[in-house]
Parts: structure tokens; C-alpha cells; sequence
């Protein structure tokens, strides 16, 4: 288990270095180690709480269906996968293939389960994060009358309670009833 950030100096070098405190397996012997900087972020910003990260540079490839799975409009990437190859997802209103790469400032209309989204990518994201942080790397453009449809069709559904003596006979009544049959 990797324990909190000890300390960040100056190497030699002239280089940024962060210091942290590794223990073995059995969690008895601390190990100083010495990382740079750099290196030090890759190996354990996933695993430091709170941490932040940086947002994939925009000149990078990323696809569709990546895209769609880290900013949680879809639960797996194999669904979005799905949706892009059933042509649930378009773009300038044409089915966009999962393979598409996604850039800063596209639209896209996407239909799942329970909505239906317009978007427009505000920043590439190519890992999940958490839905309050996921949700800055898009823009949700939906119009209003799906909204509202949304809204109506909610409000519509029973809720699921039954009414009082309607339905279902209780245990006295079903024993009346095999009473009666007898």
C-alpha cells in the first residue's frame, strides 16, 4: 500500500523529484525511494486520493466509443461499441463508426436507454473518472421539448404501490375463498 507523499525537493540535477513512502508486501518495512517528478506521476497519481488529472492533448487520437465510455454516457465500453455499430450515436447526423476519432468542438447526438443526448466535446478524456468530474469534458445540448418529454413520461409511470383492498386477496381472504370452494 502506497502511504501519503513525504516530501519534494530539488535533485542535483536541477530536477523536480518527489519523495514517497513505499512499504513491502507485509506493510512492516518502510522504503524511501526516489523518483523523478514525472515518473513519480505516472506510477502513482491513480493511486494518491484526490488526484487530478490532466486532460489528453487535443492532437492525440482518440475513438468514439472510448470517448463515450469515460464520460460515462454508457455503463461498458462494449455497449458503446454497440450503440456506435447499431448507428445509435451520429454525427452531423450521420452514424458514426466506434473507431471515429472525437475532437475538440464536435456534436454528437447520442441514444441510450433512457435519453437522448446532444453533446458537444468540450476537452478529450481517454480514462473513467468520477460522473462529477466527467461531466466538464462535455457539454450536454439536449433540447428542451426532450427534456420536458422526459419529465412528462416520469411523472406518467405508476409508482408502484398497490391500492388498499384492490389486487391480490390477503391470507385470511384466501382462506374464506378455499372455505367456500369446500
Amino acid at each position: 500500500m502506497q502511504s501519503k507523499l513525504l516530501n519534494t525537493c530539488r535533485a542535483n540535477n536541477g530536477e523536480n523529484t518527489q519523495f514517497c513512502l513505499n512499504r513491502n508486501d507485509r506493510g512492516k518495512t518502510p522504503i524511501l525511494s526516489q523518483l523523478p517528478q514525472a515518473q513519480f506521476l505516472r506510477k502513482f497519481a491513480s493511486r494518491a486520493p484526490n488526484a487530478h488529472f490532466k486532460t489528453m492533448p487535443e492532437k492525440e487520437k482518440l475513438r468514439l466509443d472510448k470517448y463515450l465510455w469515460s464520460i460515462r454516457l454508457f455503463k461498458t465500453r462494449a455497449e458503446a461499441t454497440d450503440a456506435c455499430g447499431k448507428g445509435k450515436v451520429k454525427y452531423n447526423g450521420d452514424a458514426a463508426k466506434a473507431s471515429k476519432s472525437v475532437s475538440v468542438g464536435d456534436e454528437y447526438e447520442v441514444k441510450t436507454e433512457h435519453k437522448r443526448w446532444r453533446i458537444k466535446v468540450t476537452g478529450l478524456l481517454d480514462h473513467r473518472l468520477q460522473y462529477s468530474e466527467a461531466i466538464n469534458y462535455y457539454i450536454d445540448i439536449t433540447p428542451a421539448e426532450e427534456i420536458e418529454r422526459l419529465q412528462f413520461q416520469s411523472a406518467s409511470f405508476n409508482t408502484g404501490k398497490r391500492q388498499s383492498k384492490i389486487g391480490r386477496p390477503t391470507k385470511k381472504q384466501r382462506r374464506e375463498l378455499d372455505d367456500f370452494m369446500e
